[in-house]
């Protein structure tokens, strides 16, 4: 399922910037289409055993957002493409997200 919100978040991102927006403002839109899209996902079929705090879940993609505003930036210094740039900092932006969710935000529980 991690993988899925993955690509869904991707392909927002590459739709965005096939219709001509600006990287940031495509990697933005993106995150927001992504945050409401995971939400649902992970709290419905990843995480479902456990109770979500929606603070955290907020503050975990705003720290995600700030992680990826300049891993967008490099990657597209160093390879160019927007679309390369965007895989590449997804992949590792989702990676830091997916543990950040799992251990702050979706706690186990109690039975």
């Amino acid at each position: 399922m991690a993988f899925f919100n993955t690509i869904f978040g991707l392909s927002v991102f590459y739709m965005l910037i096939f219709i001509g927006l600006n990287l940031f403002v495509a990697q933005f839109l993106g995150t927001c289409a992504g945050v409401l899209f995971n939400y649902y996902n992970y709290r419905r079929h990843v995480f479902r055993d456990t109770k979500p705090s929606r603070v955290r879940y907020l503050m975990a993609y705003a720290f995600n957002y700030g992680l990826g505003v300049p891993s967008l930036f490099i990657w597209h210094k160093v390879v160019g493409s927007p679309y390369i740039a965007g895989f590449c900092s997804t992949i590792l932006v989702s990676l830091v997200n997916y543990f950040v969710l799992k251990f702050l935000v979706f706690h186990k529980r109690a039975a």
